[in-house]
Parts: C-alpha cells; sequence; structure tokens
C-alpha cells in the first residue's frame, strides 16, 4: 500500500508519533520479525529490496499489513537515524493508521 499525498503524510505523522510516544512501536527488520506482538508493519522506500523481500513474505505468513510510504523517509518521521521500518504493537493504533491509510 502507497502513501502519496501530503496531507495523508501528516496525519499518518501524527498518528505515528503518538504511537511512539505510548511505547507501542518496535524498530527494524530484526526485532519486528522476533515480536510476536506485531499488529502493523511501516516501511519505506529506502528498505533494501532484500529486506523488503523477508518483510513481504513475514507479513504473508503473519497476515499482517505492511504499508510502504513513498514519498517520506521514515528516519524523519520517528527521529531516529537511519530507521527504515517500525512495527506498532498495539492494536488500536494499528488499526488507526491502517484504516486512514487505506481510505485513499
Amino acid at each position: 500500500m502507497l502513501v502519496n499525498s501530503v496531507m495523508d503524510i501528516k496525519k499518518a505523522t501524527a498518528l505515528i508519533g503518538f504511537a511512539i510516544k505510548s511505547g507501542k512501536v518496535i524498530y527494524g527488520l530484526d526485532s519486528v520479525v522476533k515480536s510476536s506482538h506485531i499488529k502493523l508493519v511501516v516501511y519505506d522506500f529506502t528498505l533494501s529490496s532484500s529486506s523488503q523481500d523477508k518483510l513481504k513474505n513475514y507479513c504473508q505468513k503473519k497476515s499482517l499489513i505492511c504499508i510502504k510510504l513513498e514519498s517520506e523517509r521514515l528516519e524523519y518521521i520517528v527521529f531516529k537515524a537511519n530507521c527504515k521500518l517500525i512495527g506498532i504493537v498495539d492494536r488500536d493504533f494499528a488499526s488507526a493508521i491502517s484504516a486512514f491509510l487505506q481510505n485513499n
């Protein structure tokens, strides 16, 4: 799923920010794959193709929604250098973010 408009990015950024402040975010592919509590995965366009393949296989296996940010780097949203992937562990945040982004 792709996020394209500026307004979508701003709203997704706000929701992700709230999830971070609530401690409901896991950073990085290895941590996401190891966790059994992931409800939603968000990654950006700079994630390597091999990591994207690993992520897609994981999301298909676990029936998770993966959201790819095409026009914004995730490291600027979460304020962590080289962060390319996050996992949302809270069901309510995950449903709010995915419901908003699926309405595009």
